[in-house]
């Protein structure tokens, strides 16, 4: 049994994900996909869009609707806004009641429409499923490009 590779690796080989893609190639578009969100977030945004803050370095992308417990808003761009690191990680996550006041601000100004976060919450409760990421990343290309 030397030559024969372990019985979890070959069974994990054999995995296939939908549309005949390896579950490893489907996980590196995922991850891709999470860095071209980020980029166009920050880019579209400029600064940090916290209340009296605008710095514009160490900017981070926040997802208003979590990516895990909502896979179906994960990319969507009307999801996410620009934070600074100190705010994003000691504002946004520590005080979630204070959270969801900021985004509703945030979505009421020019950068989003009044009653989109009512319409992204009924995306986020959807299950995301089916979704073709290749068409998702060309578009959040497209976006980058009129954004650049």
């Amino acid at each position: 049994m030397k030559g024969r590779k372990p019985l979890k690796s070959r069974t994990r080989l054999r995995r296939w994900a939908k549309n005949g893609k390896s579950t490893r190639a489907r996980a590196r578009l995922r991850k891709d996909l999470d860095k071209l969100w980020s980029l166009v977030i920050r880019k579209r945004d400029g600064k940090c869009l916290w209340p009296g803050c605008g710095k514009t370095a160490s900017l981070q992308a926040s997802h208003i609707y979590s990516r895990g417990a909502h896979p179906a808003t994960r990319w969507d761009l009307a999801n996410g806004f620009a934070l600074c690191l100190r705010h994003h990680l000691y504002g946004w996550h520590r005080d979630p009641i204070y959270a969801m006041d900021l985004a509703k601000n945030i979505i009421g100004s020019s950068v989003f429409e009044r009653s989109s976060l009512d319409e992204l919450r009924i995306r986020a409760n959807g299950s995301g499923k089916g979704r073709d990421l290749e068409a998702l990343e060309l578009e959040l290309k497209a976006e980058l490009a009129k954004l650049s």
